[in-house]
């Protein structure tokens, strides 16, 4: 069962988490590309009947604006590129020509809602459904060569949200609109603001390390390719997320490349590197998508 309230291309959703406890996701436009995107996350020591818009205060995040979630992408054209570029490297996300400043590099395009089969049009207030929640987003995002001499976007990218309850599935397809080269490419993005530990099953990093000191990473993916999750805690609490690689059409890994990484601070980000150190080869109306979740919980972590 969840709440939901659909504004101005603001949605936020309301679930039940825990008892006498509710976990609150903002979807919304933000950063420098104003993409629509997972925003905010909040837990509230209220029921999902008593939960309401006020009770979204800075002393109940857990996780603000901050992070990509599903992009960034380093791809470079093949043809008609800036020379010199501006040494920019990542678009899309919350990534600009200069990191998160600078020019946008993506555009939004639209948003559909939808509860259960059934398309919202109209703007809702705290409307319990017990069916789920879908979101449907169209972006597009520029390359890394494409910003000053010939501007334009080269790749189409459609991110799918599906909410029941406390857990997030994601869906992302992108689609390249002429011949360049992927370098790297990493989603499932999340951050380490509210969380401070993390393990990560069948990978080389044994038992719950800190998030913050250092940068640690799964291991090799030909060893530990069964790494495709990862637990994140706040010690001395049962607030858990648990990210999720559940399928993906498979890029290209290079050598030793580790699937997962964690951050050390002050980025705190961990993320799956479903493309890195390489230049994948893509041809006009190459289709790639990976799958996933996000599950927010206070019981045990196994259960998810």
């Amino acid at each position: 069962m969840n709440k939901v309230t659909f504004k101005e291309e603001q949605v936020t959703i309301y679930g039940e988490y825990g008892e006498g406890s509710s976990i609150g996701f903002v979807f919304q436009r933000f950063g420098i590309n104003q993409i629509f995107s997972l925003a905010e996350v909040y837990i509230v020591p209220k029921s999902l009947v008593e939960i309401q818009e006020s009770d979204l205060t800075a002393e109940n995040q857990i996780i603000s604006p901050i992070t990509d979630w599903i992009s960034p992408y380093w791809i470079v054209a093949k043809n008609d590129i800036d020379i010199p570029n501006n040494g920019n490297k990542l678009t899309g996300g919350n990534h600009g020509t200069n990191n998160g400043e600078g020019d946008p590099t993506a555009e939004f395009v639209r948003l559909d809602v939808f509860i259960g089969n059934t398309p919202i049009q109209n703007e809702l207030s705290d409307v319990v459904v017990e069916k789920p929640i879908t979101l449907v987003t169209t972006n597009l995002v520029e390359a890394s060569n494409t910003h000053i001499n010939y501007p334009r976007k080269i790749v189409e990218e459609k991110v799918t949200y599906v909410v029941v309850g406390s857990e997030i599935k994601v869906k992302v397809e992108f689609q390249v609109k002429e011949p360049a080269y992927i370098i790297e490419y990493s989603g499932l993005q999340t951050n380490g603001q509210y969380y401070d530990q993390f393990s990560i099953p069948n990978s080389e990093i044994k038992g719950w390390q800190p998030i913050g000191p250092k940068t640690y990473r799964s291991g090799a993916h030909e060893q530990y390719g069964l790494s495709n999750q990862i637990m994140l805690n706040k010690k001395g609490t049962s607030d858990w997320l648990v990210v999720s690689l559940d399928d993906y059409k498979k890029m290209s890994l290079a050598d030793e490349v580790e699937m997962i990484q964690v951050m050390e601070a002050p980025v705190n980000k961990t993320y799956f590197r479903l493309l890195y150190d390489t230049s994948l080869v893509v041809e006009t109306g190459d289709v790639f998508w990976l799958k996933g979740s996000y599950s927010f919980t206070n019981s045990s972590p196994y259960n998810v």
